[in-house]
């Protein structure tokens, strides 16, 4: 009979849990509003561990089928993540530099001095810290202005939310502190002795002012209240600090001049110590430019209709590029703010970086989705670029492979046209019989995954016949704030109505159809991925939901570190209307419906500092209780170890990131029926794997 029992518990132990938690979430006096059978998946405890044995053991098996001796995806990332890479580098003096370098796959990520003589002296690496390697990773450095100290920021198990800040002299080599406890990677120099970072106390994010070599740290704003707006450089004395209000302080960390600006900023997108250069946003909602003197002096630009990417200062010019939906342009200006010319920006492809050359020429670097750099030259007189042939440049990868970039638009279930990309091998026919894969996000005014960017597994997925979708989701900003904010509070279910309409009008346009179709998507974006595998699962044959906010109802208890689960986002439960609305779509709510759910692979990094793996646990268990399909498409947890929030990024992660990866793009390889191509091979074996 015991034995009867035991097995009873490996294989559903929420029948033994259930007796020990509520099965109920009482909100609002003693009024029973929410069912919770899952809660006991929040705590730490014997049950919950039998549990994560029993999902490893569905997971390995799994993949046992399908992972037979050194798979495809395998080779593809080992070589990805084996190769030695430079991270950072800040110049010095006398040919001398600081350098961050990844070494590899199982190796360090290295700090090291470049010195006169083209010698290195290392000064730390991540292996240092942590008691086994890959536990600790260091991704960014920062140096101060006059060049002879060093921050090393380390992070622990992929989280960025909380790390050690070691600083180092860099003239003796000298380690002159270590600052614990500091708030992600927002530090910023205030002159060459004084760094201003995050600290959390609690759930509550200070800001504080710290002299080198003391253990003075002062108050410098209350993060609550004050937001600091971070430079790009990092380089520059003067801070820009905004409050919930609207108002503006820019403070001269060195000499405490405080200017109060009768703007909110948006973001600062250039800074040093002679200038800065802003965005504001009018009554219009157009990004404004204005530049802000060392003497006080503020000089705008015209506003621009249209969301800024970046902004250039060059050495006679600055240039600041634009994007709205699918239209990507760049406007150039003189020293004195005068518009000299409007660049049409190629729309398959995103610019990275510009410099200044002689004779009023730029170079220009962008980047697509099958060609990671490719410098161009654009002349200012005659107003072209002067390659010919961009577009083979741009959507012709490595193997020789044209490509084929194009957006269609999408409408809405409120009649809203969504933008969306789509990228295919040319020549590829669109029959309806294609696997596609579609990532988004869609949330907190970001860019999501609309832009152009290149990665090592979306080209090898285009090369082998794939298309690549991304759509403009509102919660986004590709179209502006407008665009962002019709994706917020009691209107969040926009975001998922354009999700199912990218995909239909995917299908219905011969691109691809549901059983060759997967989607996938990281936090906010997790959050995006159950909502439609809730919702609409007919629609796709995978779903990928990583590290999502899956139970809407618990975030605040569950996330209380970021404004009590992201409530200036999505609302607070504590509003019984936004409690009603959220319950309308939380995933781990309406997996309670018995449903024919798609191949599921939640991904559950377990140590992740910024959502709690709890949600993507609950998530798991719901579906698979009331999965409806045969065994075919089963519901699957990703549980990866020692991982954080960026489980998938190799800088932070190494090891793990290399494994969820292959994991990952195998099981989309095998649920969509995909085959590598001949080209695809002979690369793989022309690098020797």
């Amino acid at each position: 009979m015991k034995y009867i029992i035991l097995y009873s518990l490996l294989i559903s132990p929420s029948l033994y849990a259930a007796k020990k938690c509520s099965d109920y979430l009482l909100k609002h006096r003693d009024e029973m509003v929410h069912k919770d059978p899952h809660r006991w998946l929040e705590n730490d405890t014997p049950e919950r561990e039998q549990w994560f044995k029993l999902q490893h053991k569905k997971v390995k098996n799994y993949f046992k089928t399908k992972m037979n001796g050194t798979t495809y995806w395998e080779q593809i990332f080992l070589n990805e993540y084996s190769q030695p890479h430079g991270l950072m580098q800040y110049d010095l003096s006398d040919g001398q530099a600081v350098m961050l370098m990844d070494m590899g796959l199982n190796a360090p990520n290295v700090v090291a001095k470049l010195n006169a003589d083209n010698t290195l002296t290392p000064i730390v690496n991540s292996f240092q810290f942590g008691e086994y390697q890959g536990q600790a990773s260091i991704t960014k450095i920062w140096v101060n202005p006059k060049k002879d100290f060093l921050i090393v920021p380390v992070a622990y198990s992929g989280s960025i939310d909380v790390i050690e800040l070691h600083v180092y002299n860099l003239v003796t080599g000298e380690k002159l502190e270590v600052i614990k406890n500091a708030g992600d990677y927002n530090i910023q120099w205030g002159g060459d002795n004084i760094f201003i970072y995050q600290k959390y106390v609690g759930n509550e994010l200070i800001q504080l002012i710290h002299p080198l070599g003391t253990k003075k740290n002062d108050i410098f704003y209350e993060a609550s209240e004050w937001q600091l707006t971070s430079n790009k450089n990092n380089h520059s004395n003067n801070l820009v600090h905004t409050n919930k209000a609207g108002k503006t302080k820019l403070t001269n960390v060195v000499s405490g001049k405080v200017i109060d600006l009768d703007f909110p900023v948006k973001q600062v997108a250039y800074a040093d110590d002679k200038q800065m250069v802003v965005v504001k946003q009018n009554a219009d909602e157009e990004d404004e430019i204005v530049k802000i003197m060392e003497s006080g002096v503020i000089r705008n630009y015209d506003p621009e209709k249209g969301v800024l990417k970046d902004v250039f200062e060059l050495v006679n010019y600055s240039v600041h590029s634009y994007s709205m939906g699918a239209r990507y342009w760049a406007n150039v200006y003189d020293a004195n703010q005068n518009l000299v010319t409007k660049i049409e920006l190629p729309n398959y492809a995103t610019l990275n970086h510009v410099e200044e050359l002689e004779n009023d020429e730029f170079s220009m670097v962008f980047q697509s989705m099958v060609v990671e750099y490719q410098n161009v030259t654009y002349d200012i007189k005659s107003k072209k670029f002067l390659e010919k042939n961009m577009e083979d440049l741009l959507l012709t990868d490595a193997t020789g492979v044209r490509y084929v970039n194009e957006f269609f638009s999408a409408k809405s279930a409120d009649g809203a046209k969504v933008p969306v990309r789509v990228v295919y091998r040319k020549g590829l026919k669109l029959d309806g019989n294609n696997p596609s894969f579609l990532e988004g996000y869609g949330g907190f005014g970001a860019a999501g995954y609309f832009d152009a960017s290149y990665s090592t597994q979306h080209n090898f997925f285009l090369r082998d016949g794939g298309v690549y979708v991304a759509p403009a989701l509102r919660g986004g900003n590709e179209l502006g704030e407008k665009w962002a904010a019709q994706a917020q509070f009691d209107q969040k279910q926009n975001t998922f109505n354009d999700l199912i309409a990218t995909i239909e009008t995917l299908h219905r346009k011969g691109y691809s159809r549901p059983r060759r179709t997967a989607i996938a998507g990281w936090s906010n974006g997790g959050l995006l991925i159950g909502a439609l595998v809730t919702q609409r699962p007919d629609l796709i044959r995978l779903a990928l939901p990583g590290n999502g906010v899956q139970d809407m109802l618990r975030k605040e208890l569950l996330d209380p570190r970021f404004d009590n689960g992201w409530s200036y986002e999505y609302g607070n439960t504590s509003d019984p209307y936004m409690f009603q609305y959220m319950q309308g779509y939380s995933p781990v709510a309406l997996a309670e419906r018995p449903q024919h759910y798609p191949t599921t692979l939640v991904i559950a990094a377990k140590d992740d500092s910024r959502v709690k793996t709890a949600h993507s646990y609950k998530l798991t268990q719901a579906l698979q209780q009331n999965q409806k399909a045969d065994q075919t498409q089963p519901i699957l947890m990703l549980h990866v170890p020692d991982a954080g929030h960026w489980a998938t990024y190799e800088d932070l992660q190494d090891i793990r990131a290399y494994t969820t990866l292959t994991k990952i793009w195998t099981a989309l390889y095998y649920e969509l029926s995909v085959k590598p191509s001949s080209e695809s091979l002979e690369l793989l074996e022309a690098e020797g794997l």
